[in-house]
């Protein structure tokens, strides 16, 4: 991502921490809560070490998102629904950017 994107996204009011963990879900999907911060630290220690944040301000980092509905802790009536609604889509195996192209 460019800096002037990086700049807008910032003055939006998150932070480091809360846009690496916004970015693990645009890239990688769901995640499991207790892994979700060490995934963060490891990931981004390794791809950007110079912008990688420690374990606690992950954690806090998904507080936040969490707290202003960023993202979700799935119930299991929310995955029941999703499975229903992935049964029959015609495309479940195939990400839709490249599905649409």
């Amino acid at each position: 991502m460019n800096h002037l994107n990086l700049d807008i996204i910032f003055d939006s009011g998150l932070n480091v921490a809360e846009f690496h963990i916004l970015s693990i879900f645009d890239n990688e999907g769901s995640s499991k809560r207790d892994y979700l911060a060490c995934y963060a630290n490891s990931y981004f220690g390794y791809v950007r070490p110079d912008s990688a944040r420690t374990i606690d301000e992950y954690d806090k980092a998904i507080e936040f998102c969490l707290e202003r509905g960023f993202i979700k802790v799935l119930s299991e009536e929310d995955c029941k629904r999703d499975r229903e609604r992935w049964l029959h889509d015609d495309n479940q195996f195939c990400e839709e950017d490249i599905c649409t192209r």
